[in-house]
């Protein structure tokens, strides 16, 4: 009896539309939602995700791009010691490193 009840005030379609209280503030957005953080999750695509690098002021639309932007552009750098070359990836500053010690 009590997940018949359940499932009638929890998981009853024609309920859901009345159980969304949490709407969302972007002006001509209108979304609805049951949660709070399901709110706070969609508002992202109306703001943006920030890069939190100190200098970078970059937004980004979503946090997969956030991610790449990361990697991408604030990935860090290996500097050859012999002719100060820099290399984003470790694996071509390993490989440059062997042309300083052929004979």
């Amino acid at each position: 009896k009590q997940l018949v009840v359940h499932k009638l005030h929890n998981h009853s379609p024609h309920l859901g539309e009345a159980r969304k209280c949490y709407s969302c503030p972007h002006g001509g957005c209108g979304k609805l939602f049951s949660f709070p953080n399901k709110l706070k999750i969609h508002l992202k695509t109306h703001q943006g995700y920030a890069c939190e690098v100190e200098g970078c002021s970059k937004v980004l639309p979503n946090w997969s791009s956030l991610r790449k932007h990361r990697t991408v552009d604030h990935a860090p750098v290996h500097t050859c010691t012999v002719c100060e070359a820099v290399f984003k990836q470790k694996c071509n500053w390993k490989q440059h490193i062997k042309i300083h010690s052929v004979s």
